[in-house]
């Protein structure tokens, strides 16, 4: 795991935990001011919010369906509440378009997409920011 240190903007590499924790998610590496703000929309404002947040959750949980002995994986079934019109191949869900996610509307992942440069649910699932908060 990464210290603090690393994963943090200069201003805030002295802080303890629970400060970076209640600051602006923008102290995080990665995070530019656009991706700030898309992330606001989300009712993501803190660091803490992020390492929390609901919308990078369900994007791990989709591509935990493919995981290999996962409940879905093993059933061939993707779980209803988190993916529009499901593929018949669980194997291809990380690589699907964030816009598939039920949580987010088509302008939020396509704004998601642009500004944090986030194609596939993959790569909301492991977004670094998203990871160190």
């Amino acid at each position: 795991m990464a210290s603090l240190s690393e994963v943090v903007r200069s201003s805030s590499s002295n802080l303890e935990i629970d400060d970076v924790l209640r600051g602006k998610v923008s102290e995080l590496l990665g995070v530019s001011q656009d991706a700030a703000t898309t992330l606001n929309k989300l009712g993501i404002e803190t660091v803490f919010d992020l390492g929390t947040s609901i919308v990078f959750e369900t994007a791990r949980r989709a591509v935990a369906m493919a995981v290999v002995g996962a409940p879905s994986e093993r059933l061939g079934i993707a779980t209803g509440d988190i993916l529009k019109n499901a593929p018949a191949n669980l194997n291809d869900v990380p690589e699907l378009s964030i816009s598939k996610l039920r949580i987010l509307t088509d302008t939020l992942a396509n704004e998601i997409s642009t500004k944090l440069d986030i194609k596939h649910i993959r790569e909301l699932a492991n977004w670094p920011p998203y990871l160190a908060a």
